[in-house]
């Protein structure tokens, strides 16, 4: 409670109306029993939240319900949970791929990944889900802190339109979002490395996964490398915003060297907790056209990033002969 009216008081009584009353009805949420507390995530997230996440608002309620995971399996409401899961999940990333506030964008990630978790515990394996939820504190506490640095950077504007060249002014920062998204998108040797493909495999093995589901966790992982590489061509290939000249803010060596230190188990960590939980990990025998999805989704996801790099060359062609952003560019560069 000391936490709740600390991050209150300085970060949300101050801010605007719209937080105001968002806090008002978290507050009544919580002490409903923190029944309803996705309500307002979205809209109360800042960029000193990796401390309220870590404690109060996303890991106890995980943690909750992986403790209750054999209770959801024995009842009747286990189909009708993964389908929830999986329309958040959808609706979250096509949300994330067209929402230019910055904070709104990492809501929604959270959210995804708070999805994801349920289908993994939809398929009974509660090790799995807690793997997934340490891996992903590594990264949300990277995304928040890096977060929290652009926002200040660019005078505490929200609008990922507004970014562009920071890499001039704060690359150490830009740094970190990149190996983020990569541990995101399950670039090799990172953890989403050593956790998707687990994930995929026991999702198939599970004998109420209907072929609807899969299509829809599939596309939503294909949602998840689209709305990365976007906020990516925000962060470098903007060069029509030169809004990095108007700010003094540079970086804070004390919090770069110990950002150095989550950096490397970001890297590390997947395989160390691999080996801890997975110690005695028997194969997996699925069939072969199962096991060519994974294989077709890594194409397509290779498809994308060559298809939206050559949609940012062509945008950046553009932005050189303008001195604006049209607008049909940033629906073109949303995809």
């Amino acid at each position: 409670d000391g936490l709740g009216i600390t991050s209150y008081c300085l970060i949300i009584y101050y801010h605007n109306y719209t937080s105001y009353n968002s806090a008002i009805v978290t507050v009544l949420c919580n002490r409903l029993g923190d029944v309803g507390i996705l309500i307002t995530l979205r809209l109360i997230i800042t960029e000193v939240s990796a401390l309220v996440h870590s404690s109060t608002l996303v890991t106890a309620g995980v943690y909750l319900i992986i403790r209750f995971q054999k209770f959801l399996i024995s009842t009747n409401i286990n189909t009708p949970l993964c389908f929830i899961s999986v329309t958040t999940i959808f609706i979250a990333g096509l949300m994330a791929n067209f929402e230019n506030d910055f904070k709104k964008i990492i809501a929604l990630s959270t959210l995804r990944q708070l999805g994801l978790i349920i289908i993994i515990l939809r398929t009974g394996q509660r090790i799995l889900a807690f793997y997934h939820l340490l891996t992903q504190a590594i990264f949300k506490s990277i995304l928040f802190i890096a977060a929290g640095t652009i926002i200040h950077s660019i005078n505490n504007n929200q609008d990922i339109r507004m970014l562009g060249n920071l890499n001039e002014t704060i690359p150490f920062t830009i740094i970190r979002l990149i190996i983020s998204n990569l541990a995101l998108g399950g670039a090799p040797f990172f953890s989403g490395f050593y956790r998707k493909d687990l994930i995929m495999e026991y999702m198939y093995t599970d004998r109420n996964t209907n072929i609807l589901i899969t299509i829809l966790i599939i596309i939503s992982l294909i949602l998840t490398i689209t709305y990365s590489i976007r906020f990516t061509y925000y962060l470098f290939f903007n060069k029509t915003i030169k809004f990095y000249r108007y700010t003094f803010l540079k970086e804070n060596y004390i919090t770069n060297s110990s950002i150095i230190i989550i950096m490397l188990l970001r890297v590390s960590v997947g395989s160390l907790i691999n080996w801890t939980f997975f110690f005695d990990l028997y194969l997996i025998f699925i069939n072969t056209n199962k096991k060519l999805i994974t294989l077709v989704f890594s194409l397509v996801r290779v498809i994308i990033i060559i298809l939206a790099l050559a949609i940012m060359c062509k945008i950046i062609k553009l932005n050189n002969h303008c001195c604006c952003i049209p607008y049909y560019l940033i629906f073109i560069s949303s995809i």
